[in-house]
């Protein structure tokens, strides 16, 4: 009985000590490296965003995108007006939030907003909620260039 046990124990110790052979478990697959989705990058937008309802505004214009603090974000501004797109990643869910006339209202997750994860396109068309209750409904839509990838920028 005890040949059994120190078996099974030497047995075990020898499954978690790793294996000399290349082909094994305990090398990074393919699957663990980054994604291009992954890489930084910063990308130009252009942007048309028409808000409707409890407030009113409407701009066109330049934006950008980049995942650069992490999920990936759009943003555009008309002076102190402005949008930013959240990217759905992990625990962060695909959101807008809006800032019109200094009062800021934000979407529900996932309710009427899609977003590229590559940075390349975002579209809103949702109601919105600020502290006091209902807001305004915003339609947005971001369209971005291929942008610079990577620490490079260039």
């Amino acid at each position: 009985m005890l040949a059994v046990t120190a078996l099974l124990a030497a047995t075990s110790l020898a499954a978690c000590s790793g294996s000399d052979d290349p082909e094994s478990n305990d090398s990074p697959s393919a699957s663990d490296s980054p994604s291009a989705d992954d890489q930084p990058f910063e990308r130009t937008c252009t942007v048309d965003v028409t808000v409707t309802g409890a407030v009113t505004a409407s701009w066109q214009g330049e934006g950008r995108s980049s995942n650069e603090a992490g999920p990936t974000m759009y943003h555009g501004a008309d002076g102190k007006n402005q949008i930013t797109v959240y990217a759905g990643k992990d625990d962060v869910p695909t959101s807008a939030n809006l800032t019109v006339d200094g009062a800021t209202y934000t979407t529900g997750a996932d309710n009427g907003v899609d977003a590229a994860g590559n940075g390349t396109e975002a579209a809103v068309d949702a109601d919105t909620t600020g502290v006091d209750g209902p807001g305004p409904h915003v339609a947005a839509t971001f369209t971005c260039g291929k942008g610079a990838q990577g620490k490079g920028k260039g």
